[in-house]
């Protein structure tokens, strides 16, 4: 078998002449991706080089094309943004957006269980992402933890949104497909092309092996349940103080049902229910700084900072990250630091509420706050500022006359 290594050696220089590859981050059942330079625009891009042996089909690049286009113009922060996409000598590549961070499945290897708290605010953020996703008609196909990544600000970047559907025969007994099989709802396993219904299941697997460090269903058992077997009960979590797991247990229920038409009839509806979840909590503590308000459900023209600032206000206090902080075991591209704190997985970094409006303000959002208070603090203090400017001018002024 060909290591990432020795495919990434394998390599040109250059792809299109313009994105040079630098190391490895992913490697999927259809091709690697990789961190590159982009030399036109200068900045960093994750770019995934397809197989070959899945582009021989002469349908390929119209019917590819067509996905990777439609992708293109979803217009949410919380999923990867498409760049670019073509063939360079009969190698096909997908550009897009540079994610510093770490996917979900590296951060459970690192760390092991996600808090509760956690996972569910990772859910809701997911949930948005496929809700812009579903509106358009669009399903992602393959939600599971490598294809989620978790970024500096701690909020979570849906990717893996083109799917490359096989020209060939997968060999189902890769460790790659074994794993895959275990996200994949009893309809994909008996054949059938995915839903929305489906990603909605494959989320639900996730958030439930995030807080639990285990997955509710083996591969055998979904098969099983796709061919008409008996449902196997999801197993029950494990006791948390913090979140009553019965609540989260029972939104994860839902979305794991066998039955498509049992679950959430949608992804706005799954992502309520898991910030129901939150509320529930934030009441228990008396605390609402915790509760992330109505999402805005983006469609594919929405304004891209209007939808990027209605995800920044729907973040909870206190879910910042600072630039990465290396130590050990983490010592790899994008690999980001966290501290057990009290009853939460928090960034090695010490966050203030007012961070959160000061970085929304320093990024071009001037509507940041809810009401409007950071742009009426900065004409204020630029108003004081030119004030002050035009005092100390009229006093030089006034220096030289009477010197005079």
């Amino acid at each position: 078998m060909c290591t990432p290594q020795k495919k990434a050696m394998m390599l040109p220089a250059t792809i299109a002449k313009r994105y040079t590859p630098i190391k490895v981050i992913h490697e999927g059942e259809t091709g690697f991706v990789y961190q590159a330079v982009d030399h036109v625009f200068m900045r960093d891009v994750s770019l995934r080089i397809i197989d070959s042996a899945y582009t021989q089909d002469p349908s390929f690049p119209q019917e590819f094309g067509e996905r990777v286009r439609a992708v293109a113009d979803l217009s949410s922060p919380l999923i990867a943004k498409i760049y670019d996409w073509g063939f360079d000598e009969g190698t096909c590549y997908i550009a897009y957006q540079y994610i510093e961070g770490i996917d979900l499945s590296e951060l459970m290897s690192l760390r092991g269980p996600m808090n509760t708290y956690h996972a569910i605010r990772i859910g809701a953020q997911v949930c948005q992402a496929l809700a812009v996703a579903h509106a358009d008609h669009i399903v992602h196909g393959s939600v599971r933890p490598n294809n989620i990544i978790v970024s500096r600000d701690a909020g979570a970047t849906l990717v893996g949104f083109v799917k490359v559907y096989k020209a060939r025969p997968i060999d189902e007994n890769t460790k790659a497909s074994a794993r895959n099989r275990a996200y994949r709802p009893p309809e994909q396993a008996r054949g059938e092309a995915p839903t929305e219904a489906s990603d909605l299941f494959s989320l639900g697997v996730t958030i439930y092996e995030l807080i639990s460090g285990r997955r509710p269903y083996t591969s055998s058992e979904i098969r099983r349940m796709g061919l008409g077997g008996n449902p196997v009960e999801v197993p029950p979590l494990p006791d948390n103080p913090n979140i009553p797991c019965e609540d989260i247990y029972q939104v994860l229920r839902k979305a794991l049902q066998p039955r498509p038409e049992d679950r959430y009839a949608s992804a706005r509806e799954m992502r309520d229910a898991f910030i129901n979840c939150l509320k529930e909590r934030a009441a228990d503590r008396g605390d609402s700084s915790g509760v992330p308000i109505e999402l805005n459900p983006g469609r594919r023209h929405d304004d891209p900072a209007e939808a990027r600032a209605h995800a920044f206000r729907a973040r909870p206090q206190g879910s910042h990250m600072a630039p990465p902080q290396k130590d050990g075991a983490d010592e790899r591209a994008g690999a980001v630091s966290w501290t057990r704190r009290e009853d939460t997985y928090v960034p090695s970094h010490s966050w203030k509420p007012e961070d959160e409006e000061r970085d929304m303000v320093s990024e071009g959002f001037p509507d940041a706050s809810m009401d409007g208070t950071a742009s009426k603090r900065n004409g204020w203090r630029d108003n004081l500022l030119m004030l002050a400017a035009a005092v100390i001018l009229a006093l030089i002024i006034l220096v030289i006359v009477l010197l005079q």
